[in-house]
């Protein structure tokens, strides 16, 4: 597969490349079959440059015979209406974060578990392997197919403008954004702040305006959403392990036929390969770049915060089962 060397260096470079690129375009002649694929990432987010690449090579491998359409940025669905979109067929394919899934799919919010992952090769292994595998099986009753492999969202880190976060009582009151969903909002009400959802495509206005004090993303969202123009401190908390979950309509993916079918699989799981490799590396960069776009970093000791979510774990191991919570107290130890 020849994969985007040139929009992967683009972004760990910091450049826009891919910003303007809203779909991939047919050739001449028509398609056979073409889908939407719509997703909230930027098109120069790592999972944006490689969704791109997929299309490409879907097409080029295809003869023309299956298009994808790419549109990133929130530009034909957002995290409100994705699901819905997806499971009626008006597009085809999308990319939610676990958060989003658990609306239809509960048992994907165990990513929102916080302080629990500490390596992207340890959280992979969980949701490569028995907690994915029960996860994926959910999501196939739902109309939804998910492929194989997790696309990686990352650790998640706190920005704010108020005060840098460095120990739990730091979040007292903290007008904090999230995302519209119920574990993270539980998690950080046990964590002492005052949590917001808000979507995505409002959040950068949202700051700028100081209707939060602060958001929290991963380290790629950060650099490609510009945080660092409305935010001065960047606090290393990887306090939530995050996943971008890639699906499909069920009913479109299983009329394709066999051989573009086959093109599908096997370039969404290379992409997925690639993606990750790009996630791991920014995750070793983004820091010092960010620092050098004027936040301030601080590092945090996450043993500073677990003894506020006593409550909080007891809670989400009643609602998840024993079973679930012995999958992911298998990869990361004992909880609570």
């Amino acid at each position: 597969m020849n994969q985007p060397n040139v929009a992967r260096a683009s972004f760990l470079g910091g450049s826009a490349a891919f910003a303007s690129i809203a779909f991939v375009r047919s050739p001449a002649r028509a398609a056979e079959v073409t889908w939407k694929l719509g997703f909230v990432s930027k098109a120069e987010h790592p999972v944006g440059v490689h969704s791109i690449e997929m299309a490409k090579n879907v097409l080029r491998e295809s003869n023309g015979r299956f298009e994808i359409q790419v549109f990133p940025n929130s530009t034909l669905i957002n995290d409100g209406d994705a699901i819905q979109m997806t499971r009626s067929n008006a597009v085809q394919m999308m990319i939610p974060i676990g958060s989003t899934l658990s609306s239809i799919v509960p048992i994907a919010a165990i990513e929102g578990i916080g302080f629990t992952f500490t390596t992207q090769e340890q959280a992979l292994r969980a949701f490569d392997g028995a907690l994915g595998d029960e996860i994926r099986r959910q999501i196939s009753t739902t109309g939804l197919h998910p492929f194989k492999k997790v696309w990686v969202n990352g650790f998640r880190q706190v920005t704010t403008n108020s005060r840098a976060i460095k120990v739990a009582s730091d979040f007292d009151g903290l007008r904090l954004r999230t995302a519209v969903s119920k574990v993270w909002i539980d998690l950080f009400h046990a964590l002492g702040a005052s949590p917001t959802p808000i979507e995505a495509a409002d959040l950068y206005t949202a700051l700028q305006t100081h209707v939060v004090d602060g958001q929290e993303a991963p380290f790629a969202v950060i650099e490609a959403d510009h945080f660092y123009d409305v935010q001065k401190y960047l606090s290393v908390t990887n306090h939530m392990w995050s996943n971008f979950w890639y699906l499909a309509n069920a009913d479109a993916y299983k009329a394709l036929p066999n051989d573009l079918r086959a093109i599908l699989d096997r370039n969404v799981d290379l992409s997925a390969d690639a993606q990750r490799r790009d996630m791991l590396a920014l995750a070793t960069s983004l820091q010092a770049k960010l620092a050098g776009r004027g936040m301030i970093v601080n590092t945090t000791d996450p043993t500073s915060f677990r003894p506020r979510l006593g409550g909080f774990y007891a809670s989400y191991h009643a609602q998840f089962g024993d079973p679930i919570w012995q999958l992911l107290e298998k990869n990361v130890g004992k909880l609570g």
